[in-house]
């Protein structure tokens, strides 16, 4: 190692020791704006609902869905609409058992239009058919934990005549999963938060699309399904085009209120990601070495220290790691993981810069069996 090459190290650690500690603090007023948001959110709807739910290969997931509905107070549930795309499986069966419970009606969708993607195009089939004034659209895999947590979905969406959605808490069969997702959701507190991404001064939209909802009109004001009728992140989209149109949304914090499904595997969450961050290839590339630098610089220093048994590159790593694994602590306190998670994070955040990675590549995407 040549004489430069210790100084240019101690750099760059210090700019990425700067760099996290404000990610950390971001990621702590990110949650902060997610709490103050579900304080406001009191407003009962006024308005009957609707609840849409596209479902492909669903039927291990969507009872508990549809069970969760049946317990929902404070809301008027006018239809269920449950869009079954093509299933493998018997997701028209497991819906079938809640004909008499819920005001349910199933659509059976066999093939996706040339021009749409899967989900836009399965949303414009439930808006069809559905007649509530407030429409709740919810991903199969997931289910809503509290009896209000309907009621105040949609009564934040119809208070505020705009978009809003609950961020919920990710569940995980395996510890793998756990942690993975305790980076992902730790990053994007830190990198995209809702300070910045609800902040109308801002370019930067987002909100969770597994549980969201919005006012009948609102929505066709927006575009309705056509107008991201061919986009793979369908909900990041929206929210773009309703920051543009000058219409609030809200996100608020919900792991008491719903929980959703993640992959279990690393190498399915790789696959998802390379669906979520679809950008520009140069962007996504140098997006994949610059996060694979800034998470195993603090190593580097680390064992730069062992080898020389020099202090300050011990420290230089420990005011890396530090804000590193506080950052993640918001990943770990939405899904209610141990904190332990959020220390071990940093350390597998090789899975962010390989999903970015394969986003770049381009090719196939497969989504839920379906090659996009």
């Amino acid at each position: 190692m040549t004489a430069a090459a210790p100084l240019l190290l101690h750099a760059l650690s210090i700019a990425n020791a700067a760099v996290w500690a404000a990610a950390a603090s971001s990621s702590n007023n990110s949650v902060r704006v997610l709490v103050e948001n579900r304080r406001r959110c009191v407003h009962r709807p006024r308005a009957p609902v609707s609840v849409i739910i596209p479902a492909r290969n669903a039927a291990e997931t969507l009872p508990r869905l549809l069970e969760s509905l049946t317990r929902q107070k404070d809301a008027r549930l006018r239809d269920v609409i449950v869009i079954d795309d093509d299933s493998r499986d018997d997701t028209v069966g497991a819906a079938e058992e809640y004909a008499a419970l819920l005001p349910l009606r199933i659509i059976r969708n066999k093939e996706i239009p040339a021009g749409w993607a899967p989900k836009p195009y399965l949303y414009s089939l439930g808006l069809s058919a559905s007649s509530g004034g407030i429409l709740v659209l919810i991903d199969a895999d997931t289910r809503l934990l509290d009896e209000r947590a309907l009621s105040i979905l949609a009564g934040c969406a119809e208070a505020t005549h705009g978009i809003a959605s609950i961020a919920p808490r990710f569940s995980c069969p395996t510890r793998r999963c756990r942690l993975a997702e305790t980076l992902l959701t730790g990053f994007s507190h830190a990198f995209l938060g809702f300070d910045k991404a609800l902040d109308p001064r801002r370019s930067l939209a987002w909100f969770y699309g597994c549980c969201w909802a919005v006012e009948r009109a609102t929505y066709m004001g927006l575009g309705g399904p056509a107008a991201v009728r061919n986009e793979l992140v369908e909900d990041k989209a929206l929210a773009r085009i309703a920051k543009r149109m000058g219409k609030r949304i809200t996100v608020i914090w919900g792991p008491d209120l719903v929980e959703t499904e993640w992959y279990g595997g690393i190498r399915e969450t790789v696959e998802a990601l390379s669906r979520i961050l679809r950008t520009r290839r140069g962007k996504l590339f140098a997006a994949s070495i610059l996060t694979a630098i800034s998470f195993y610089l603090p190593i580097v220093e680390a064992l730069y220290a062992a080898h020389t048994g020099s202090l300050f590159p011990a420290l230089l790593a420990a005011a890396q790691y530090i804000p590193q694994a506080t950052a993640m602590r918001s990943g770990a306190l939405q899904n209610r993981y141990s904190f332990l998670y959020a220390v071990a994070a940093p350390l597998a955040g090789m899975i962010l810069s390989a999903g970015a990675a394969r986003a770049a590549r381009g090719g196939r995407i497969l989504w839920r069996g379906r090659v996009l």
